[in-house]
């Protein structure tokens, strides 16, 4: 308690502490009052020391009728088998997936993918700072603005009434959707026009489609074809020549007569085979000759491939390259885009039972 030790004395023999004690009580008085001097203050002004200024921040971050958590971020699910399911994104890949998508379905099941470094590059330039949002191109433009290439391919099967079959759609239906296509500015693509805008050889039409049917149902020609020489519309026909000639399918006659309207004819395997369940000899003999086939009766390339069930392996895609196919539709569901693998394309399938509203969602919002 004492500034210097008490053994100190003065020159003469007095005692330093008798020199001293005034000099402590002093001190330790200015002490008392310095600690005392704070509580007596704040008494006298009735309020108690402000907090600091970063225990305020602290105070005011956490106010719960000022700030509302932020909301959460959607689930994305991914695709089933159902070729009629959709996954909520567009997505890309799944089988479907769509992403599907259709996403879902997809017969192989597809799920969301991360994105390729051209589509984060595109992200990012869109995000440019300094750059202002261009304005929404005309409707009535007969070229697609600058961007990704996105084309809807739609799936069609038999054009029967049969309720219940999502793979069928009634003819007032179909015909109520072709309409809707020709009155709202479609372009439908032929193959070689499809091939040639995914490869960029050539402008992509301002709303293109491209319009498949699988199977090679004669209903196609009693429907599809007089409907589609009246609208002016082009078509891809996938068939398997082991079923030709029974009555239930398309017969060559008719099909060629199809060819000459403009539709294109290509290869669906022989017998319309589960592939993956085949050996590689068998699955290779199954692509090939119904391709020889329809060359030969058509004197036409078919060089694009329609996998039957949307089923293939690894066998599969290795006798679609060594025989040097150039295309390969799914039914993994979603918009066709040249990032896909060529082998490996996206459709969009049509079910029968849905309305006019859920069909024109697909084909326009996808």
């Amino acid at each position: 308690m004492y500034p210097f030790p008490l053994s100190l004395r003065q020159p003469g023999g007095s005692s330093a502490l008798t020199l001293l004690k005034p000099f402590s009580l002093l001190c330790g008085l200015l002490l008392l009052l310095g600690w005392a001097s704070p509580l007596l203050l704040a008494q006298a002004m009735n309020s108690n020391p402000p907090p600091a200024p970063w225990i305020q921040g602290l105070e005011t971050q956490a106010d719960p009728d000022t700030d509302a958590a932020p909301p959460s971020h959607p689930v994305r699910t991914g695709v089933g088998l159902d070729p009629d399911a959709h996954s909520q994104v567009p997505l890309p890949e799944t089988s479907p997936m769509p992403a599907a998508a259709e996403a879902s379905s997809q017969a192989p099941i597809l799920s969301g993918t991360v994105p390729d470094s051209g589509h984060i590059a595109g992200l990012q330039s869109a995000a440019e700072p300094g750059q202002s949002p261009q304005a929404a191109p005309s409707a009535a433009a007969e070229q697609a603005p600058a961007g990704p290439i996105r084309i809807p391919v739609l799936n069609y099967h038999s054009i029967t009434t049969d309720p219940g079959n999502p793979a069928t759609i009634t003819p007032e239906k179909f015909a109520e959707q072709m309409h809707y296509l020709k009155e709202h500015g479609y372009t439908t693509l032929s193959l070689q026009q499809f091939t040639d805008v995914l490869e960029g050889k050539q402008p992509t039409p301002a709303k293109p489609v491209l319009l498949t049917f699988d199977d090679g149902y004669a209903d196609n020609y009693e429907h599809a074809l007089p409907l589609f020489k009246e609208l002016d519309f082009h078509a891809v026909l996938f068939i398997s020549p082991d079923t030709v000639e029974d009555g239930y399918f398309l017969n060559w006659e008719q099909i060629k007569e199809m060819h000459q309207a403009g539709w294109d004819i290509q290869p669906h395997g022989m017998t319309h085979p589960h592939l993956p369940r085949l050996k590689a000899a068998d699955q290779a003999y199954q692509i090939v000759e119904a391709r020889k086939q329809i060359e030969e009766q058509l004197g036409t390339a078919a060089d694009i491939y329609c996998y039957p069930y949307g089923e293939w392996n690894a066998a599969t895609l290795r006798v679609l390259r060594e025989h040097q196919f150039r295309y390969a539709f799914t039914i993994e569901q979603g918009w066709t885009t040249p990032d896909q693998d060529a082998l490996k394309l996206k459709r969009v399938f049509v079910n029968g039972e849905e309305s006019l509203e859920q069909w024109i969602s697909k084909l326009e919002k996808w």
